[in-house]
């Protein structure tokens, strides 16, 4: 967890054996699960971990799935091994090129010779 904002940082000051008085969520309309398409899953930073239950299931329900996730650096690229495990093909960035490809997610799939027209796109 990064503490950013006002609640994950009350969150990083707890603890072990504290507790949270209530919790909400999730809130919204689940994601549509498509079948026989072929996706591009794109993922920065954090959203990444909401990206990985949608690309499984995408995965799961027989599509073909590449997928680009991008972070600020190595040290902060997080479920690798998970969505390469779910992906047909994985591409990560990093901000400042520590790791793979430099650039921003936005601009790797701009820019992948794997995307071509035609795909299905889910962005989180």
């Amino acid at each position: 967890m990064q503490a950013l904002g006002k609640t994950t940082k009350a969150l990083a000051l707890k603890n072990e054996g504290d507790f949270v008085q209530d919790v909400m969520g999730p809130l919204g309309n689940p994601t549509p699960i498509e079948k026989g398409k072929t996706i591009a899953c794109v993922g920065g930073g954090v959203g990444t971990a909401e990206l990985y239950p949608i690309t499984k299931a995408l995965k799961n329900a027989g599509n073909t799935i590449y997928t680009i996730v991008g972070a600020r650096s190595k040290e902060l690229v997080i479920l690798e091994k998970e969505m390469e495990s779910v992906s047909n093909s994985l591409y990560i960035t990093t901000d400042d090129g520590s790791y793979k490809r430099k650039g921003f997610v936005t601009t790797s799939s701009k820019n992948c010779s794997m995307l071509k027209s035609g795909l299905t796109w889910y962005m989180q």
